[in-house]
């Protein structure tokens, strides 16, 4: 259901961002019943996956990616493996450039967040502060992340 209501969101379809409070919900869910085995229809549904489409554009979009933004970033470079759902970068007023692309309906995750548990030594405080994840996945096309690297660009 929430990522029914998050496709709408995307796609302009509504205005709601009412998949937040499900997602919270199925969070929730797992802490209090734990995992439990996927539906049929969900394991036939990822058996039909083109693996290999997916990585292709992960891997193009990760590029695009890097070429307009390599001095921020967290790895400078692809390896021949990987296939990234993200890229990370540092940014050192990372809460003011997520809010410019929130502002542009780009909307990047904080893959780090503190809480009162956690105990940072300065590298990683580093991190927690001021990286922000640029979603790279297969739904996306490399001119997605051209506009992002372009909206990154104007508000540094």
């Amino acid at each position: 259901q929430a990522m029914e209501e998050k496709e709408r969101y995307i796609s302009g379809l509504t205005d709601s961002k009412g998949y937040l409070s499900v997602f919270a919900q199925a969070e929730d869910a797992l802490e209090v019943h734990g995992v439990f085995p996927a539906a049929q229809r969900d394991i036939l549904l990822a058996r039909s996956l083109d693996v290999d489409l997916i990585r292709r554009r992960r891997r193009e979009n990760a590029r695009v990616l890097l070429e307009g933004l390599r001095e921020l970033a967290l790895f400078k470079e692809l390896g021949e493996e990987d296939c990234p759902l993200f890229l990370p970068v540092l940014l050192d007023d990372r809460d003011r450039v997520r809010r410019h692309l929130i502002g542009h309906q780009v909307y990047c995750p904080v893959h780090w967040p503190k809480t009162d548990y956690h105990r940072l030594d300065t590298n990683a405080q580093k991190l927690y502060d001021h990286e922000l994840s640029l979603v790279c996945d297969q739904r996306y096309s490399p001119e997605d992340m051209e506009r992002v690297v372009a909206l990154i660009r104007d508000i540094l």
